[in-house]
């Protein structure tokens, strides 16, 4: 989805333009069929670092934000990048320690994340278009909810469990402002939309363990 908003946020698409991102996307593609085609990879450090697991951290932070500006580089979206360097850790053997050490990390950036969010939601937008912003976040956490309870029930997972489980997967994920973000910084929508986006997705993300509880108390009474 991220490879797509690139391509058609192209305001001139020229075959100059369009060769590089096809032989980029081929090229992760192909990167991502060898990772995960291996069951592990190992990392030859030399022996100073064997032992060292805080220099490995570094390391670890630097294939990461290396992927990611190699990416921005190739003019695709640099949070490409960092998961496809996240994608080669968590498959490596010599860095299993690595998740753990990690955690601080990911919690400032996750946090940090959130907080970039927050900050961009327009407080007069929220309160002029509440009404509007709950219809929508209530579809979704409904269609949702029915979609995915048909799907479980399919699967021959009872109707209890299945609708149980169709609200747990009814909140819209933390990627979409990805994506949301992405597509403003290729001016595909414009403030409105933007900001109906940001509000509707933080909402169904901030009412679905609402919603969960209503559900389970509903269907487990």
């Amino acid at each position: 989805m991220l490879l797509t908003i690139n391509f058609i946020g192209r305001e001139t698409l020229t075959l100059n333009k369009i060769l590089p991102l096809i032989i980029s996307t081929i090229g992760i593609t192909i990167l991502l069929g060898i990772v995960f085609t291996n069951k592990k990879i190992n990392f030859h450090f030399p022996n100073k670092l064997k032992d060292d697991h805080e220099a490995q951290v570094f390391v670890g932070l630097l294939l990461c934000f290396g992927f990611g500006w190699l990416t921005q580089i190739l003019h695709l979206s640099a949070a490409i990048g960092a998961l496809i360097g996240g994608i080669i850790i968590a498959k490596s053997n010599s860095t299993q320690w690595l998740e753990a050490k990690l955690i601080p990390f990911r919690v400032f950036f996750l946090s940090l994340f959130f907080l970039s969010i927050g900050l961009q939601i327009n407080g007069d937008f929220l309160t002029h278009h509440v009404g509007l912003i709950f219809l929508i976040v209530a579809i979704i956490l409904l269609v949702n909810s029915a979609i995915n309870a048909f799907v479980f029930r399919l699967l021959k997972v009872s109707w209890r469990n299945s609708i149980y489980a169709g609200a747990l997967l009814s909140q819209i994920g933390e990627f979409s402002l990805v994506l949301c973000i992405v597509a403003k910084t290729q001016n595909l929508v414009n403030d409105f939309w933007y900001q109906l986006t940001l509000n509707v997705v933080s909402a169904t993300m901030l009412l679905t363990a609402i919603w969960i509880n209503i559900i389970r108390k509903f269907i487990y009474k």
